[in-house]
Order: structure tokens, then C-alpha cells, then sequence
């Protein structure tokens, strides 16, 4: 049965910047959301016009900024990245999160806070397993979100979208196909 639930829905991607290059696993699952025609909100790749980078390149631009004092500049460039940011978490159908507990992702948290407060479906890869979740996160989200592997979202997203598990009415608010 291939029902196609999630055909024309965004998907944003949560993870590592700043202090871990997440561009690989955010353009692995690219592939696979994109056979479901899955639209991606990339934050490497951002989808509005006028969007500031948050290419490597310009984080080591900011980090020297702040080293020379420019704390104004780099305040200012960081308020346009996160109001961008919180708007694809807002855009999106769902979201897909890696977490690495040894690695800060402040902006992550506040997507993640976001996407809670929004009750959007969030499925959380924890790199480690669920056993290395951290424990706000686990009072934030049901153990049932969070995935041990890339492969596990995947094959999830994949029976919802064949419609062999059906999506949880009170997270999923998926438009009409014609309306998306």
C-alpha cells in the first residue's frame, strides 16, 4: 500500500553547527526524504531569500569578531541566524534531530523547545542511543521519539508515508495534498 502521507511536507533538520560539521547526515537524509518528496529545510542550506550564512566559513568570521570585541556585530548577524532558523521550525511539517551529548547545540535546544511547544512530530537520533540521552531532553520527549539510528527515522517516516503506521493525530498536522 504506498498512500504517500508525507508527499510535498517539510521536514527541518536539527543538529550540530557550530562546534561539529553536521553537514553529512543532514545531506544523507536529504536523499531518502527527497524519494518520499519530502521537501528539506536545511540550515547549511537556508531556504529564505536574504538569509545570512551559517556556512563554516562565516562562524570562524564571527569567532573573530568576537576575539577582537566586536561583540554588537556578532549579536546582531546571530538574531537574523536564529529568527531564520525558528522560522523553518515553524515551516516544517516535522523534524528530524541528531543529538551528540558530547557536543553543544544551543540553537538546537531552542528548535527543539520550538518545535515541543508547537507539537510538531520530532524524531530525535541520540548518538549513543536513547541510554545517552540527556535527561532534559527525556523530560521533554516520550522515549518513543528517539531513535538510535538514521535508519530507524527512516524506516518510521518510510510506514508512515506508505501509510503502514498511521501518524499520531495528536502531532501530525498534515494539510490536504492540493493545500501543501
Amino acid at each position: 500500500m504506498n498512500m504517500d502521507f508525507l508527499e510535498k511536507t517539510k521536514c527541518y533538520l536539527v543538529g550540530p553547527i557550530e562546534f561539529q560539521d553536521g553537514r553529512k547526515w543532514r545531506k544523507d537524509c536529504a536523499v531518502w526524504l527527497d524519494e518520499m518528496g519530502v521537501q528539506v529545510l536545511d540550515p547549511y542550506e537556508c531556504p529564505f531569500l536574504f538569509a545570512p550564512s551559517e556556512a563554516p566559513d562565516e562562524h570562524k568570521r564571527l569567532k573573530e569578531k568576537l576575539k577582537n570585541g566586536d561583540y554588537e556585530s556578532v549579536h546582531k548577524h546571530m538574531q537574523k541566524i536564529i529568527r531564520y532558523d525558528l522560522a523553518c521550525v515553524d515551516k516544517s511539517d516535522f523534524i528530524i534531530a541528531y543529538i551528540d551529548p558530547n557536543i553543544p547545540t544551543f540553537g538546537s535546544m531552542n528548535e527543539l523547545v520550538l518545535a515541543r511547544s508547537s507539537r510538531k512530530p520530532v524524531f530525535i537520533v541520540v548518538n549513543g542511543g536513547i541510554e545517552k540521552a540527556p535527561l532534559w531532553l527525556l523530560g521533554m520527549f516520550y522515549p518513543r521519539y528517539f531513535y538510535s539510528s538514521f535508519e530507524d527515522v527512516k524506516n518510521m517516516l518510510t510506514n508512515i508515508h506508505n501509510g503502514v503506521t498511521l501518524p499520531d493525530s495528536k502531532r501530525w498536522r498534515l494539510l490536504q495534498k492540493h493545500l501543501r
